[in-house]
């Protein structure tokens, strides 16, 4: 049952930027991968045999293997890695020198991962636990309600995780709190940012909304295949098209027009996503 009050219907006007022309720069061929993790100079994503990464802007992209497993989720970020595979959690550090041996967190049979800079959380189909970043002080709360298996989804905000179950979407404090469930929409992909939680699928395109307002907010309308929330504006891929939307408004620009955008990542200065046609995926980079 929708528990929230759709408001806020947006009037999205697409229309090019006054003067931007974007360069777009291929780094990549692999399969159609649908997450992308940025860290320092590396791009991270789980294809096949593993988790891989490939440098931001080598002028000859080499794509490295990092761990031959099954991946089930994982997180990076700067000085750390996290997996979770069906034999557990496991952590590589990354250290001057490249990325050190994985060393075992947990057992447990991980459903999805998320991290940041203060520490790592996972989720299983019971439980949701949190890690300082080595992986110690582990605090874990139950989840009750239905597994949504391979549906399962988790994103950090500052002190909140937020989460989606069979039973809807919940959020949990970081230090031990219990969760919460608080909506029922039909994400496919969520972040988090600002006190937001960001919600899109193909139907209803992006919306957000929070525990503490009782309403849903549109932020983009049309098929929203996958975006990324950045420090100033968001990033999507819409029907065939790489749009660009400042946050908090309906303004949208249009970057180019691609084909199945299936994966979005921003940093500082770069959007990172993948182009993709049946199984194959093309990694590419243009300026904010």
């Amino acid at each position: 049952m929708r528990r929230l009050l759709l408001v806020l219907l947006a009037t999205v006007s697409a229309a090019c930027s006054p003067g931007r022309d974007p360069q777009f720069i291929r780094i990549v061929q692999f399969s159609a991968v649908d997450k992308l993790q940025l860290a320092d100079a590396w791009v991270y994503f789980a294809e096949g045999d593993g988790l891989k990464r490939v440098e931001k802007a080598a002028k000859t992209p080499m794509v490295e293997t990092l761990l031959a497993s099954t991946v089930t989720d994982f997180a990076v970020v700067p000085e750390h890695i996290y997996v979770a595979t069906p034999s557990g959690v496991v952590h590589l550090p990354i250290t001057t020198m490249g990325v050190g041996q994985a060393a075992s967190l947990s057992n447990d049979n991980a459903l999805a991962i998320a991290a940041d800079k203060a520490g790592v959380s996972w989720v299983t189909c019971t439980s949701l636990t949190h890690a300082a970043p080595d992986g110690s002080a582990q605090v874990t709360v139950p989840v009750a309600g239905m597994c949504a298996g391979a549906a399962t989804q988790l994103v950090l905000d500052s002190s909140t995780a937020y989460g989606v179950s069979g039973r809807g979407e919940w959020y949990a404090s970081r230090s031990g709190g219990s969760v919460t469930w608080f909506a029922n929409e039909p994400c496919k992909h969520i972040a988090a940012a600002g006190g937001w939680l960001y919600c899109a699928n193909e139907a209803a395109g992006l919306t957000r909304f929070s525990p503490i307002r009782p309403e849903v907010e549109q932020v983009l309308n049309g098929n929203v295949r996958a975006f990324a929330v950045g420090e100033a504006r968001i990033y999507a891929g819409v029907g065939a098209d790489l749009i660009s939307s400042p946050r908090n408004s309906t303004q949208v620009d249009v970057l180019g027009t691609l084909a199945q955008i299936s994966s979005i990542a921003v940093d500082a200065a770069n959007v990172f996503f993948v182009n993709t046609e049946g199984n194959l995926g093309l990694l590419l980079r243009t300026a904010q």
